[in-house]
């Protein structure tokens, strides 16, 4: 494998779904609502979306390097573990260097939507990102070795960007974008969680072994409860896009029956579940395009 082919496996590109979900589902209910009124601000705020987490993803390389994490699923699209840092041919201080200049230009794009829009909703939304980022990565709270990553990757990739997204689109704040995102939220913490299921907790000595233990043990359950909770609350916007909204429910159901079923005769190993995480992405995939393309329809 060419070096260039490694650098972007080791970007884990399928991952960057978890911001172009909701980016789409915006997109669609900004025009089911009519509410498209400022594109360009929108594209701008969803290229830094975007940028921010390939800054992210690099500095959390540089952390696993730091932490000794052992790399898993090489053989995928979407390996654990600092595999730049090993495999890209890239020390640490140049990955640091990359993901300070993806950062940096976030951060300016952030700034400048804030002083354009005239609002420091914007402004507040970045910051947040940035604290999250920090609790989750970094001592003394590191919360994803501490297996509290999920809340972070809840709110990261749902609430806050399409808050933010859909008031860059249409210049008002609302909390249907909120509503409108626990799906694809619920769907991004499922992702989180069985990715990084071998990893959490054994770095530096297996400090926090008591949290991977308990995390592979519920695996199962809390998976199928995440699942179950996304087509819910999928269904749920029946009542307000209409109809249409039924497809994306029943296509994630099925798709959630048979990843639960997959889980349930696998060996109760970390690594065998984390390998599950493909059908995670493509539950995800498939249930924000389908209720993306049922905003558009509803639309007319």
């Amino acid at each position: 494998m060419s070096r260039i082919s490694t650098f972007i496996k080791g970007l884990r590109l399928p991952m960057y779904w978890a911001s172009g979900g909701p980016v789409l589902l915006t997109a669609s209910l900004a025009l089911f609502r009519s509410a498209m009124l400022r594109p360009f601000l929108f594209l701008l705020g969803s290229a830094a979306l975007l940028i921010f987490e390939v800054g992210v993803n690099i500095m959390a390389e540089i952390a696993d390097s730091a932490e000794m994490v052992m790399i898993t699923q090489e053989e995928t699209w979407i390996p654990t573990g600092p595999f730049l840092v090993k495999y890209g041919g890239r020390t640490a201080e140049r990955l640091a260097a990359y993901g300070a200049f993806t950062l940096a230009v976030a951060g300016l794009t952030g700034l400048y939507l804030a002083a354009v829009t005239g609002i420091t909703v914007i402004l507040l939304i970045g910051l947040s990102g940035l604290l999250l980022t920090y609790l989750y990565a970094f001592p003394p709270f590191e919360l994803g070795l501490r297996g509290l990553g999920e809340p972070v990757a809840f709110f990261s990739f749902g609430p806050l960007p399409m808050f933010a997204l859909y008031f860059l689109a249409s210049g008002k704040l609302s909390i249907l974008p909120v509503i409108i995102s626990i799906p694809t939220a619920l769907w991004v913490t499922a992702i989180r969680y069985a990715h990084h299921l071998p990893d959490t907790g054994m770095r530096r000595g297996q400090r926090y072994l008591r949290s991977h233990s308990l995390r592979v043990r519920y695996a199962g359950k809390v998976l199928t409860s995440l699942m179950a909770a996304a087509v819910f609350f999928t269904a749920l916007l029946y009542f307000y896009v209409g109809i249409y909204v039924l497809l994306p429910a029943i296509a994630a159901g099925a798709l959630s029956i048979f990843i639960s079923g997959r889980i349930r005769r696998l060996p109760g190993d970390a690594t065998s579940i984390s390998r599950q995480t493909k059908y995670f992405l493509l539950l995800q995939f498939v249930s924000t395009v389908f209720l993306s393309v049922s905003l558009l329809i509803a639309h007319g």
